[in-house]
């Protein structure tokens, strides 16, 4: 393997090892990290806007202490854990959320996590899970607003 590889698998591992050291350097250098759930972030709008995406992950080896205090033991447990990990601080560098209509755990915890977290930028996307015409209007019109609200955190149009 060249120097080269090496270095760069090197990097990869301190990354994966250490999640959310590398935002923490971004945000250092003075960029705005956003946070989104699940794959249906829509990362491609939110590098365009010239924020940083960062998906949110939880860690199951970690027990759910203090989520429970805001979320019924009902909703699910990825989701908990992710919030859990958001109130113990390992995600103390987001300047925001991107929140997606995913499940109805994402769905009806949109408000503890926006009033809990209290972060300077939230945007809940509510994403369709249809692909009939009106639900593809529907989307664009979705994007679009996320686009707008992107813009002001910003203050840049894209």
């Amino acid at each position: 393997m060249t120097e080269q590889k090496t270095n760069g698998l090197a990097t990869a591992a301190k990354y994966y090892r250490d999640y959310g050291s590398r935002a923490r350097e971004l945000k250092a250098a003075g960029k705005k990290i956003i946070g989104y759930l699940s794959a249906l972030g829509p990362v491609e709008i939110m590098t365009a806007a010239g924020v940083v995406p960062f998906r949110l992950k939880g860690n199951a080896s970690e027990a759910i202490t203090q989520g429970d205090a805001y979320m019924e033991t009902i909703v699910c447990p990825v989701v908990r854990n992710i919030f859990e990990q958001a109130l113990r601080g390992n995600y103390e560098f987001l300047e925001g959320m991107v929140l997606p209509h995913q499940c109805d755990s994402i769905d009806r915890t949109d408000d503890v996590w926006a009033d809990t977290l209290n972060l300077p930028y939230w945007h809940y996307l509510n994403v369709p899970h249809v692909t009939d015409d009106p639900s593809i209007e529907f989307m664009k019109q979705i994007l679009r607003l996320l686009v707008a609200s992107l813009e002001k955190l910003t203050g840049k149009k894209r």
